[in-house]
This record gives structure tokens, sequence and C-alpha cells, in this order.
């Protein structure tokens, strides 16, 4: 699956993905952009879209200022408790209401994502479900992360493998 940014309500696509996974064999797979320290293209920073140059270069002085300071300032910090609530198992799901495709005329790649995701918060929330195995980031990059969830049987094992078992090739 790699539309996970793309989805308003990222607890019911998780819940409804893991409800038709088949315990014992199944597994969820992620591969999505890593917004944990990157910022979103569709996230607006100070008074409009663009960058603070291209502000400036408008002559939108002030814009470009609160530009500078959301981008330094403002989302660092809000990055930074995210990290550390999600470090506690905190879960809350983030949604960005106002995404820029909504303003923009045509079509532009890459500005429709509406929810950051991060591998820590999709994890925290799987682990609070009774059949849920252990969860893995397989794969992680600077922009993108893979992530995998094994289904188990309620009985704590899938067909001999114990919960410390990641894989999900059988």
């Amino acid at each position: 699956m790699f539309a996970i940014e793309h989805v308003v309500f990222p607890a019911r696509f998780l819940d409804e993905a893991w409800r038709v996974l088949r315990p014992g064999r199944g597994c969820l797979l992620l591969i999505a952009p890593d917004f944990a320290n990157n910022a979103m293209t569709s996230e607006r920073i100070g008074f409009s879209y663009g960058s603070g140059r291209e502000k400036l270069g408008q002559g939108k002085v002030r814009d470009a200022l609160l530009t500078a300071y959301d981008s330094r300032v403002r989302l660092s910090a809000m990055r930074w408790l995210r990290k550390r609530g999600l470090a506690q198992g905190s879960v809350v799901f983030p949604v960005l209401a106002d995404p820029r495709c909504l303003h923009l005329p045509g079509f532009v790649p890459d500005c429709d994502a509406v929810y950051p995701a991060c591998p820590e918060e999709i994890s925290n929330y799987l682990r609070r479900k009774t059949d849920c195995g252990p969860t893995e980031v397989f794969y992680r990059d600077p922009s993108n992360f893979g992530f995998m969830a094994r289904k188990m049987h309620l009985s704590g094992s899938a067909n001999g493998l114990d919960r410390g078992s990641a894989s999900c090739a059988q």
C-alpha cells in the first residue's frame, strides 16, 4: 500500500486493512513518504503557498518572513513534540485539513497528502491490537519508509511462528 498519506482517516483505514487480514498469515505492508522529518508539499507555510524566495521575488516580504519562521521554528517545534509523543506511545494521526491541491488549478503532483505518515505512529496504533505480532520498519531513507506488521492468531502464534518472528514470507 503506497497511499496512506492520502487517507483522511488513517485509523479507520488501518482498522479495515487489519480486519481483512487472515490471522496467522496476514501481513500488512506499507510504503509511504516519511513525514517525521520532512515537510509535506501540501502543507502551507506563511500566508500563502510557495517558498520564501518565491515570495520575496513577488514582493511579499511579510509572507516570506512568516514562511521562514514557520519552516525554521514553528514546524520544527511541532515535529519535535510529535516525535517525543510517539516515543511515549502516543497515537494522534494529525490530518492536514486544507491541502494545497484544493487551491491550485489543474494537476500538481505530490501536493495532496493529508496525513503526515510516520512508521512509529502506525506501529504504536497497531501494537494496541491484541492480535498484532511484531512490527518492523524494513526500509527507511530520508524520504520514505517501508513498514510491516503481521497479524497473529489470538493464541499468540501463527503457524508455529512466535511473536518474535517478523517475516511475512511463508
